[in-house]
């Protein structure tokens, strides 16, 4: 694998937002970049769907830098040895490796007793990464014990200009990576409205989320969506309350759905983890496309 570094010409300006687990927008391009169902990284314009590139390696999708995907390579595989590669356009351009503590197992994904995530942030022209890693020891119903999960997390940064990573405590990375309050405060909320209110990603827009009808309705949530100057764009029904979602410049929604199994005229009708978007001036869906699910659905011992 070659070696990484960040060129001098890298700015200080937040143009992508990690969405969830394996999706980054690309907010000055209106493009999502995600893992899908086979691990592979796409590309695709939000407002219709088109695909961009698709890479033939496994890969998961951390930050954008400058127009470089910043992504978790497929490589790392049960070990404690994180590779970490730079997609351009679909293509690997650099590449470089952080040692995690011998008993951390690095995996895209939950498997059955561990469950390894990371998160990046490029800041000023500096990448940081923040790791979590929990151990569990599952037994089955008739040996219960030792199955409380083990901890452990880190974070490390690559410096302009530099070659290889450097360990930092927690407490040095941006405040981005601990996360944010999806609720909006009195100043970018919806006045006078019934229900919860949500912000998007970028916090540029609201959801207002009230429930309309009972549990034996499936979708028996009205979303409302407003921009913060307190504009209404459009609404849909959904099964949830709410969602993570982003609201791109011409007014389409991009949301997560499933998984989930629903019982449709007696036949059951199993919808994959996936990303919608939909046009929020005509309320028509205009792509969607199946996603990786990092949640372990396998078997349990007995």
């Amino acid at each position: 694998m070659s070696s990484f570094s960040i060129s001098t010409h890298f700015t200080s300006a937040q143009n992508s937002l990690m969405f969830r687990e394996g999706v980054v927008i690309d907010v000055k391009n209106q493009l999502v970049y995600f893992q899908d169902a086979d691990q592979k990284v796409q590309a695709r314009s939000i407002d219709n769907g088109k695909l961009l590139w698709v890479t033939n390696q496994s890969a998961k999708p951390l930050a954008l830098a400058e127009g470089q995907l910043i992504c978790q390579s497929g490589s790392s595989f049960n070990t404690n040895k994180l590779e970490l590669i730079n997609l351009k356009e679909g293509e690997e351009t650099f590449g470089f490796g952080y040692e995690l503590p011998r008993n951390v197992k690095v995996n895209i994904g939950q498997t059955l007793n561990s469950n390894f995530n990371i998160k990046s942030h490029y800041q000023k022209g500096q990448l940081y990464f923040s790791w979590k890693y929990e151990h569990i020891n599952r037994k089955g119903i008739y040996d219960p014990a030792n199955t409380k999960p083990t901890y452990q997390k880190g974070a490390f940064s690559l410096e302009l200009g530099s070659d290889s990573p450097n360990e930092i405590s927690i407490e040095d990375l941006p405040r981005i990576l601990a996360g944010r309050s999806i609720v909006p405060n009195k100043e970018n909320s919806i006045p006078k409205q019934e229900g919860f209110q949500f912000l998007s990603k970028d916090d540029n827009h609201v959801l207002v989320s009230l429930k309309v009808a009972n549990d034996a309705t499936f979708e028996a949530y009205n979303w409302s969506l407003y921009s913060v100057n307190g504009k209404k764009i459009g609404e849909i029904r959904d099964y949830r309350s709410y969602a993570p979602f982003y609201v791109t410049p011409s007014n389409v929604l991009i949301y997560e759905v499933g998984p989930y199994l629903r019982n449709v005229k007696g036949k059951m009708i199993e919808t994959p983890l996936q990303l919608v978007a939909i046009d929020l001036i005509s309320g028509k869906k205009l792509w969607d496309t199946p996603i990786f699910d990092p949640v372990y659905r396998g078997p349990t011992p007995p």
